[in-house]
């Protein structure tokens, strides 16, 4: 059973843990390796446009909501 202190700390934990996240897709998105990692995870399946945009947003921390974006 979850009470109001162990709520608080939870969400203080998931917000870390989006911090954290955030930052390293900021350091990935301006990695001169980035597409090569991309056409390694993905081949030549994937929405170039979105891709950009995604990596625009990340290099920018612009992380405020961190959601599944499919590429393909």
């Amino acid at each position: 059973m979850f009470t109001s202190n162990s709520a608080e700390m939870t969400q203080t934990l998931v917000e870390q843990a989006r911090q954290n996240a955030c930052s390293v897709l900021q350091e990935f998105a301006g990695s001169e390796d980035f597409l090569a990692k991309i056409q390694t995870a993905f081949g030549d399946k994937f929405d170039a446009n979105k891709l950009e945009e995604l990596r625009q947003q990340w290099e920018a921390v612009n992380c405020k909501y961190l959601q599944h974006h499919k590429l393909g």
